[in-house]
């Protein structure tokens, strides 16, 4: 993906080699994808013209039976003003399901409920930032060049 990663690797596996620098798949869409397939991606998901989308993606806690989220979502939306959505990715599980082991409290209009979607690139790239704990969600959405909020609870 870059010169650092080259130089460990060749450390780690000396061969007779020749490594390509082309970028990572789980984030080379990041800097393939222009402002109108940002602008529909928004669309699509219901994100409101010029509205601030804010993208929650806490990890998963396994040694919690239910998902429930720390952060008061419906609070923060109501104090953030009409201008913001958050969009809700519950905790992946192990077994790479969503919501099914977590309890959704709200039905707040602009909070909305992103659990189900297959891609957090495609959400990451319609939001204009990310709040998480430990997601490793982080260190992907880095590449973006938006701000990344930490609440740890």
């Amino acid at each position: 993906a870059n010169p650092h990663s080259t130089l460990v690797r060749e450390r780690a596996y000396p061969s007779a080699y020749t490594t390509l620098e082309y970028g990572s798949p789980r984030t080379d869409v990041y800097h393939r994808t222009g402002p109108a397939e940002v602008a529909r991606l928004r669309e699509t998901l219901g994100i409101p013209a010029g509205a601030t989308a804010l993208l929650h993606a806490p990890a998963h806690r396994d040694y919690r039976r239910v998902q429930r989220p720390v952060l008061d979502l419906e609070l923060l939306v109501r104090v953030l003003g009409p201008q913001f959505v958050i969009l809700e990715r519950a905790p992946r599980t192990p077994n790479g399901s969503g919501s099914g082991s977590r309890t959704r409290t709200t039905t707040h209009p602009r909070i909305i409920d992103v659990s189900g979607h297959p891609s957090p690139e495609t959400l990451a790239l319609a939001s204009d930032a990310l709040i998480t704990d430990y997601s490793s969600l982080m260190f992907d959405y880095v590449n973006l060049d938006r701000p990344v909020v930490l609440h740890l609870d």
